[in-house]
């Protein structure tokens, strides 16, 4: 399974967003949790997503979360989504990467820094 993270502002609170591939099942999923969540509480996860019961929560097309993304108000990087395609396209799975938050505005779109960290 592919992870790419952000954290960054929604609803006056910072998150984090996780979208990725999910090489065994083939498919992506989304998940956005509180910075600081301490429990299990989701402001959103593709498993608890009725339209994607019949799917196991995956989404054959990462689409579908860039647009619950922007119904929730959430900006994340460009590329984010960019890198999340090329994991499908080449079945990456065991690869986690942190990008900085969205530029601000008049910023490039996805000229982002981003820290890649091995996962262990």
């Amino acid at each position: 399974m592919s992870q790419r993270l952000v954290k960054t502002p929604c609803d006056g609170q910072a998150v984090v967003v996780q979208l990725g591939w999910d090489r065994p099942l083939a498919g992506f999923y989304c998940v956005v949790e509180a910075a600081d969540n301490q429990g299990d509480e989701y402001v959103y996860s593709n498993l608890t997503d009725v339209e994607l019961l019949d799917c196991h929560g995956l989404s054959p097309d990462l689409a579908y979360f860039e647009a619950v993304l922007q119904r929730l108000g959430i900006r994340v990087p460009a590329a984010m989504f960019q890198a999340t395609r090329e994991d499908a396209a080449n079945n990456v799975g065991n690869r986690v990467v942190w990008y900085d938050e969205e530029p601000p505005m008049g910023g490039v779109p996805g000229a982002v820094g981003l820290i890649s960290r091995p996962q262990r």
